[in-house]
C-alpha cells in the first residue's frame, strides 16, 4: 500500500534543532525545559511542509500504528540514534514526534553494535559531558523511568599508552577529564596486567583506568529509549519504508523556501 504523509513543520535555525536534543545540563545554561518546549511548539518561524511518500509493509494496521495526517517532526530510522532523538525531543515537551522504521526497531546496524560506554578520551568539554550523561542515562535514568534494563555492566575501561607521545597526550586528557568529573586513574603496566591477565604489557608504559565505565546491550537500550519516547507522547511506527529525500523550492511573499520531500 502506497500513501502520502503531509507534515506541517515550523522551520527553525540549525542551532535550535541541535539544542533541542542536548542533555539536561546544557539546558540549565539557557531556559527551563518547559520554556524551551513552549517556545518550540509556538515559535513563529517560516512554515514549511514536508511530503513523505511511504510504503506500508503490513496489510493489517492497528489503530495505534496508523500514520497521522500531519506531524511536527518526523524521524526516519528506528535504531539507537533515532529512538534517542525521539526520546529526548518528546521528553522536552516537543509535540507530535513521529518515528518511522522500515522494518523492526534495531534491525539495522544497532543490533550488532559493541555497546561500549567509556567517559575517558576527549579534550572536548561537550563530548566529555555527553559521555557522562549517556552513562548516567543508561545506568540510572532509563531503567528507573521505563523499568527496562539496558544491560549496563560496569566492567571498567583501560586506555593504553604504548609510547611517550601517547603517554603525554593521555595525561593531558586525564587532567581535563578529571576536571570535568570523570574518575580516571593512571595505572602501571603491572596493574594493567592484574586487571586483564591476557594482555602482553612489554610495550605498555601506562594505562588510564575508569572503574565504572563498561558496556550495554544496544538492543535493550533502544527498547528502553523507544518506551520512554512513547511515554512522553512520541509515536513509533514500524514497517514503513522511506527511500528518497528531495527538495522543492516555492516562492511566498517574494521569499524562496526549500520544501523537503521524503519519498518511500
Amino acid at each position: 500500500m502506497f500513501r502520502q504523509l503531509l507534515i506541517h513543520r515550523k522551520y527553525r535555525p540549525a542551532f535550535y534543532s541541535t539544542y533541542s536534543v542536548l542533555p539536561p545540563f546544557h539546558h540549565q545554561r539557557y531556559n527551563e525545559r518547559q520554556n524551551v518546549s513552549n517556545h518550540y511548539n509556538n515559535a513563529h518561524y517560516h512554515k514549511t511542509s514536508t511530503i513523505i511518500n511511504f510504503t506500508r509493509n503490513s496489510s493489517t494496521i492497528p489503530r495505534r500504528n496508523r500514520i497521522p495526517s500531519k506531524t511536527n517532526i518526523c524521524i526516519v530510522g528506528g535504531g539507537i540514534i533515532g529512538t534517542s532523538i525521539a526520546y529526548h525531543l518528546s521528553k522536552l515537551g516537543i509535540q507530535d514526534v513521529l518515528l518511522l522504521e522500515k522494518n523492526k526497531l534495531t534491525s539495522g546496524t544497532t543490533w550488532h553494535a559493541a555497546g561500549l560506554i567509556n567517559t575517558f578520551g576527549s579534550l572536548s568539554g561537550t563530548s566529555t559531558y555527553l559521555r557522562m550523561y549517556t552513562k548516567k542515562l543508561y545506568k540510572e535514568i532509563l531503567p528507573k523511568e521505563t523499568n527496562v534494563d539496558t544491560g549496563f555492566l560496569p566492567v571498567g575501561f583501560i586506555e593504553l599508552a604504548c609510547d611517550q607521545d601517547r603517554l603525554e597526550y593521555y595525561r593531558r586528557v586525564r587532567n581535563f577529564n578529571t576536571f570535568c568529573g570523570v574518575d580516571v586513574k593512571e595505572i602501571t603496566p603491572a596493574e594493567v596486567k592484574q586487571k586483564f591477565p591476557l594482555i602482553d604489557t612489554n610495550d605498555v608504559l601506562a594505562g588510564f583506568y575508569v572503574e565504572d565505565d563498561g558496556r550495554v546491550n544496544p538492543h535493550d537500550v533502544t527498547m528502553a529509549l523507544a518506551k520512554g519516547a512513547k511515554m512522553h507522547g512520541a509515536q513509533i511506527i514500524e514497517n514503513v519504508s522511506v527511500s528518497n529525500v528531495s527538495k522543492t523550492t516555492i516562492i511566498e511573499n517574494n521569499i524562496k523556501q526549500a520544501i523537503p520531500r521524503v519519498t518511500g
